[in-house]
C-alpha cells in the first residue's frame, strides 16, 4: 500500500511539472489543504522550484478593468491595432456617457416627473450636479481612458451633460428659482 501511494505521488509530481504556471496557480488556489496535505506540499514545492510566489488573493478576485488590456487579449484586436484603437475609443465614449447619464438620472427624476423644484431643491441639485460628471470621468479613467484616450472620456462626459441639458431638467430647475411660484400669502410692496 505504501509503495502504491508513493508511486501515485511521483506521478502527481511529474504531472505538476508539466503544467503551466497559470494551471499550477489554479491548483494552488483550489486544492483542499485538509484533504490533500501531501499534494498541497508537492504543489508548493513545484511553485518554489519555479521561483513563483502566489499572491494572497485568488486570480479571479482581482480582475483587470482596463479595456485596453482586455482588447489586447483578443486575437483579432491584437492583429488589427487601428481597429482596436477605434473600438477602445468608442467603448470609452459610450460607457462614460452611459455611466454619467445614469448618475444624472436621479436629478432628472426628482425634477421632472416628481416636480421637486424650488429654491431649496435647486441648491441641492446644483451642489450634486458636478458629482456625476466627476464620477463618470473616473469610471472612464478606471477603464483605461488615460493619455490620448482621455479625450474620449471627456467627450463622453460632455455628451452626457448635453443630453441631460436636452431633457429640460436644468432649465426647469433654473425657472423654479427665477420665477416666483405664486405662494399666495401677504407680500410687502404689493408685487
Amino acid at each position: 500500500m505504501a509503495n502504491q501511494d508513493i508511486s501515485e505521488l511521483r506521478v502527481y509530481r511529474d504531472k505538476l511539472r508539466g503544467y503551466t504556471t497559470g494551471e499550477l496557480e489554479d491548483i494552488y488556489f483550489n486544492i483542499n489543504i485538509l484533504r490533500h496535505p501531501v499534494k498541497y506540499r508537492l504543489v508548493m514545492m513545484e511553485l518554489e522550484a519555479r521561483n513563483i510566489r502566489p499572491s494572497e488573493e485568488s486570480p479571479g478576485a482581482a480582475r483587470s478593468t482596463n479595456l485596453k488590456s482586455w482588447l489586447e487579449d483578443r486575437p483579432f484586436f491584437a492583429k488589427h491595432r487601428p481597429i482596436k484603437a477605434a473600438t477602445l475609443s468608442l467603448l470609452l465614449f459610450c460607457i462614460t456617457a452611459g455611466a454619467t447619464l445614469a448618475m444624472l438620472a436621479p436629478i432628472w427624476v426628482c425634477a421632472m416627473p416628481l416636480h421637486f423644484i424650488g429654491l431649496q431643491t435647486a441648491m441641492v441639485y446644483f451642489a450634486c450636479a458636478p458629482i456625476p460628471l466627476i464620477l463618470g470621468a473616473g469610471v472612464g479613467g478606471r477603464l483605461g481612458g488615460r493619455g490620448i484616450y482621455g479625450i474620449w472620456v471627456l467627450l463622453g462626459v460632455l455628451a452626457a451633460a448635453i443630453l441631460f441639458d436636452l431633457t429640460g431638467a436644468p432649465s426647469a430647475i433654473l425657472r423654479s428659482v427665477i420665477q416666483p411660484q405664486g405662494g399666495g400669502g401677504f407680500q410687502f410692496g404689493g408685487f
